[in-house]
C-alpha cells in the first residue's frame, strides 16, 4: 500500500500506492465481553440483554448511515 521514494540527496517519500477502505464490521469483542459477563453473573440477564439491543440497534444505525451516504 505504501512506496518508498527517495530522491538524489536521499530524503525519503512516502507514497501511496492505492486507495484503501476500511469497511464496517461488527465489534465481536464486546459480544465477547457481554458474554464473560453472563457466564460469571457480573450482570444480570436483563441488563446484558438491553447491552446487546443497543449494541445491535447501534451497529445497524451506522450501517445504514454509511450505506446512504455512499
Amino acid at each position: 500500500m505504501i512506496k518508498v521514494l527517495q530522491d538524489k540527496s536521499g530524503k525519503e517519500y512516502y507514497t501511496l500506492q492505492s486507495d484503501f477502505y476500511i469497511e464496517l464490521i461488527f465489534p465481536k469483542y464486546l459480544l465477547k465481553t457481554i458474554k464473560e459477563a453472563y457466564e460469571q453473573k457480573f450482570q444480570s440477564d436483563k441488563v446484558l440483554i438491553e447491552y446487546l439491543n443497543i449494541l445491535e440497534d447501534t451497529y445497524l444505525n451506522i450501517k445504514s448511515k454509511v450505506k446512504s451516504e455512499k
